[in-house]
């Protein structure tokens, strides 16, 4: 009887094995996770080659990491443990207070900034056109209250100065003032994402707006759709953090065409700023302009100023939605997708202005700014 108990665990184990092997060949296999936003493996295909160079082992792990039978929930369990053991951040997320998902620092690299930094300055001054740059602080270096007690330090004001010392005749709208001032009333950063709020982007196009002597418009119809769960929420693994709203704001400022233009597929054309498919997604901040593309035009010709091009990250899309209701054409171009030369871009549309605009975690790690010629 005694030697029965002690099988018990045993037994439990081996049944619990059993059950997860039975149902990873049974249940059917995703091709995409909602809830981390990813691509999941392929089921792996035998070849010699993969063989011998070891890259068929790495495929077969993926693929039973990615397929295992309650993958979610174990990932939650995992990010809660770490959470709860004083390891919170080795996802690249912290739990901040009142429910925000903070980013940890990037590594900062000065010869990266620089050179990045550099390359927009020569491109600027190669087009002879004037320039401006806006770099987004991350939420980590404005939100400093509800970080956790224990974090690393964030490389914000190290990035900033680098970059000024290499801007040339480049002007750097510093928004850490603006933001730093209001960041106490308005929500500018997502709980769930590291990008900024509509709030956080319409302060971004004040502040735009000043630098460049426009009179910034006040007056718009606001729509605001709850459930949406961002890039940070979706890394974290922290399962139980509520959903942020989203909100669209909308004036009579247009009508305005989207292109949307990526190599090997036709165009997109949509006539509005706002691709509301996306509303139904988890993660809906896509709904601006349709997520990350190479080449975005949008046209408005009612609008009272010539061209701007942008090139960004996808801080861009939503404070573009306030820049349409003034430029007759804006492209968009994100160099992580684009590789053709843009000064042609410029000289075959007759572009007027420039702006680079990135969040600083990118401006330090994006290697892509060397297609910029």
């Amino acid at each position: 009887m005694e030697n029965q108990k002690r099988r018990v665990p045993s037994f439990v184990f081996l049944l619990f094995v059993g059950v997860l092997t039975i149902l990873f060949f049974v249940l059917p296999k995703e091709a995409y996770s909602s809830a981390e936003k990813r691509v999941l493996e392929k089921t792996p295909v035998f070849s010699w080659s993969s063989l011998t160079d070891g890259s068929l082992g790495s495929s077969i792990e993926r693929y039973l990491s990615d397929h295992f039978p309650g993958r979610k929930f174990f990932v939650g369990l995992n990010a809660y443990y770490e959470l709860y053991t004083g390891r919170g951040g080795n996802s690249g997320i912290y739990q901040g207070k009142d429910g925000y998902l903070i980013s940890t620092p990037v590594a900062y690299s000065e010869e990266t900034v620089a050179s990045n930094v550099s390359r927009f300055r020569q491109f600027a001054e190669n087009t002879g056109l004037p320039a401006k740059f806006l770099l987004v602080p991350s939420t980590g270096s404005i939100l400093e209250e509800k970080l956790p007690a224990v974090h690393e330090p964030y490389h914000d004001d190290e990035i900033f100065q680098t970059a000024q010392e290499n801007l040339g005749s480049i002007s750097l709208i510093d928004l850490r003032p603006a933001f730093l001032e209001n960041r106490d009333t308005l929500p500018l950063y997502y709980r769930t994402d590291h990008h900024l709020t509509t709030e956080g982007a319409y302060l971004m196009y004040t502040e735009f707006c000043k630098a460049a002597g426009i009179a910034p418009v006040t007056e718009y119809e606001k729509e605001i759709v709850p459930g949406f769960y961002g890039t940070t929420y979706s890394r974290s693994g922290l399962w139980f953090n509520a959903p942020d709203d989203i909100e669209l704001w909308s004036n009579q400022n247009g009508p305005y065409q989207v292109t949307i233009s990526d190599a090997g597929v036709d165009p997109v054309v949509q006539d509005s700023l706002f691709f509301r498919e996306h509303l139904e997604e988890d993660d809906k901040y896509p709904v601006f302009l349709d997520g990350n593309h190479g080449l975005v035009k949008i046209e408005n010709q009612s609008a009272p100023k010539g061209s701007l091009l942008i090139v960004k990250d996808s801080f861009a899309h939503c404070m573009t939605t306030f820049l349409a209701q003034h430029y007759r054409e804006i492209y968009l171009v994100d160099m992580r997708y684009y590789r053709q030369p843009l000064s042609s871009l410029v000289a075959e549309n007759n572009i007027e202005e420039l702006l680079f605009l990135y969040g600083v975690d990118n401006l330090a790690t994006d290697t892509n700014t060397a297609w910029i010629q």
